[in-house]
């Protein structure tokens, strides 16, 4: 079974072929309470021994998918030959003074309910957008499209991907859908020449999962889930994250994203912050991460991580705890506040305050400058053009030993 036909057509007999044309049809993809639809559509039929053709475009589109909202759709197109039967675009069926006219070539054995710029909100976590195919498989609404878009956020901040593959399952237990291959796509605050090696968003209702290696078919599109995916979850998944942050430091590394309200929150157990240039720097790495963007601007801490430093003639840090803490003004963070994407958490131990913050900060470090003289204590950074610049209120210098 492919769609329900509903409406008015008209019909006659040329040879032995049968015509058949309406210009107020409906389609059915699914049932009433779980599919999609195209309404008040033109409508053509052929009928020819062992020929079969009919297609539906014009019309009005519509779903009724779990928490999938907003639906729209710039053109819809629902096609149906059989083995032996294939159109050519311009080919046109008359009845009466009624004509329809095929505005695409249709190859044989074509099943297709196929949607050009097809836009929606689902969960309220992810607007998605693009061309996608629809498909039904058993209870299930099918979705695959290979060019999708999708936006974590809103328009003032957001995480996403562009061209990327796209496969969604729904019925009625819930909705379920995933995103890779595409481009990493980043609007959150100051930070800025975002890049990533792989992305993947993934969103599924409580009640609905995903097995690994499920495969999804709609026409000739199909997308495979390569891991399972549990239920009741909402994240993006960012391997390879790279970026600048306002010319403050550089952050790398992996990375999960979600959305809660307005807000965007990204957290990361093993992500690198770097400051100054190639070859004279202090960095971290391996430091646990959280980060919160919402209308009053941008946060982000990391702390744990291992030190990493090349000041020149002057020599490395060979101990030291590292901090780094972002704040715009105007935004805050409580002390103890949690972050949670996925399985990932992130507390801010001391809080940021209500003021502007770049700060890379350095407790009980130690360093042997130059082979002079032992420096110890607490030190904090910035770079200014191609400077790198410390200062400390509780350094000691020791020259010769203890």
């Amino acid at each position: 079974v492919f769609v329900r036909l509903e409406g008015d057509v008209g019909f006659r007999q040329e040879g032995t072929q049968l015509i058949g044309v309406g210009a107020n049809v409906g389609a059915t993809l699914g049932s009433d309470t779980l599919g999609v639809s195209l309404s008040d559509a033109n409508f053509g039929l052929m009928l020819d021994g062992d020929e079969a053709v009919f297609a539906l475009t014009d019309g009005v589109f519509g779903t009724n998918l779990a928490n999938v909202a907003s639906a729209s759709a710039d053109a819809v197109f629902v096609e149906y030959t059989n083995a032996q039967t294939s159109v050519t675009a311009g080919d046109t069926l008359s009845v009466g003074d009624i004509s329809y006219a095929f505005a695409r070539d249709i190859a044989a054995d074509t099943v297709a309910f196929g949607v050009e710029g097809f836009s929606a909100d689902i969960g309220g976590f992810a607007s998605l957008s693009g061309d996608v195919g629809f498909s039904q498989t058993g209870d299930e609404i099918v979705a695959v499209g290979s060019d999708v878009g999708v936006t974590v956020g809103t328009q003032a901040a957001s995480v996403g991907l562009t061209s990327a593959d796209f496969g969604l399952v729904s019925d009625a237990d819930g909705t379920a859908f995933e995103l890779r291959n595409g481009v990493f796509a980043l609007n959150l605050g100051d930070i800025a020449g975002a890049t990533a090696n792989a992305t993947r968003v993934s969103y599924s209702d409580e009640n609905k999962a995903i097995a690994s290696g499920r495969v999804l078919e709609a026409g000739p599109l199909s997308y495979t889930f390569d891991d399972a995916l549990a239920a009741d979850t909402a994240l993006v998944t960012v391997e390879g994250f790279s970026a600048d942050v306002a010319g403050f430091v550089t952050l790398s590394g992996d990375l999960g994203f979600s959305r809660i309200g307005d807000e965007i929150v990204g957290v990361g157990a093993n992500v690198g912050a770097r400051m100054g240039t190639d070859s004279i720097y202090v960095g971290v790495s391996g430091a646990d991460f959280g980060l919160r963007h919402n209308a009053d601007g941008l946060n982000f801490e990391l702390t744990g991580g291992t030190l990493d430093s090349s000041l020149g003639g002057i020599g490395a840090f060979d101990a030291g705890s590292v901090t780094v803490q972002y704040s715009d003004l105007g935004t805050s963070v409580a002390a103890g506040e949690t972050l949670e994407v996925g399985a990932l958490s992130y507390t801010f131990g001391d809080g940021l305050a209500d003021v502007a913050v770049a700060g890379f900060g350095i407790e009980d470090f130690g360093l042997t400058a130059g082979g002079f003289v032992r420096l110890e204590g607490d030190v904090g950074f910035k770079q200014e053009g191609t400077q790198l610049i410390g200062v400390g209120a509780n350094v000691g210098a020791t020259l010769g030993s203890d």
